[in-house]
C-alpha cells in the first residue's frame, strides 16, 4: 500500500545516524527482516505494535518517524491511553463534529463513528490522515505520552 507517509524517509535517517543494519533492527524488535525491508521501501507502513518498536529502538516519536515534524529529539514514550479516548477527548476539546472531521479529513463518518464508539479502532494510516487534517499530534493520538 504506497502512502504519502514518509516512514521509509526516518526510518533510513535512523538507520544511517545509529549506524545500524536493517538486521540489527530485525534483532532488536523481532520483527521480519522481510517486513522492515517492506517499510524501508515504502510498500507498507508498520501496525502500531511494530511502529511502537521501531519508535522505542531509537527513542523517537511517531510523529517523527511518520513525516510529521523534522525535529527528532531523543525521548521515550508510555502508553498511557487508548486511540478511541484520544479521539473522544479531540472532539471534545477542539468542539468540532464528526461531520466536520470528515470534511477535513476524507474520512466517512461511518468510520469516525466506529473509532468514536469504540467499535472499531484505527490504524496507524488513519491516525496519521487525522493527525495531519486536524495539526495534533500523532503520539497524542495513538495515546503515547512522553516519560
Amino acid at each position: 500500500m504506497k502512502t504519502d507517509i514518509l516512514f521509509q524517509d526516518a526510518l533510513e535517517e535512523l538507520l544511517l545516524s545509529n549506524n545500524l543494519k536493517m538486521g540489527d533492527l530485525a534483532e532488536k524488535t523481532g520483527i521480519a527482516p522481510s517486513r522492515l525491508y517492506s517499510y524501508k521501501r515504502g510498500e507498507d507502513i508498520p501496525s502500531f505494535e511494530n511502529a511502537t518498536k521501531i519508535a522505542e529502538v531509537f527513542g523517537c516519536s511517531f510523529d517523527y518517524l511518520f513525516g510529521l515534524t523534522d525535529e527528532n529529539k531523543k525521548e521515550n514514550y508510555k502508553i498511557s491511553s487508548t486511540p478511541t479516548k484520544r479521539f473522544q477527548e479531540l472532539i471534545a476539546k477542539s468542539g468540532l463534529t464528526r461531520y466536520k472531521i470528515s470534511k477535513l479529513t476524507g474520512i466517512s463518518e461511518a468510520k469516525l463513528s466506529s473509532w468514536y464508539t469504540g467499535r472499531k479502532i484505527p490504524t496507524l494510516s488513519s491516525l496519521y490522515i487525522l493527525a495531519k487534517g486536524l495539526s495534533c499530534s500523532l503520539d497524542y493520538l495513538a495515546g503515547r505520552d512522553k516519560i
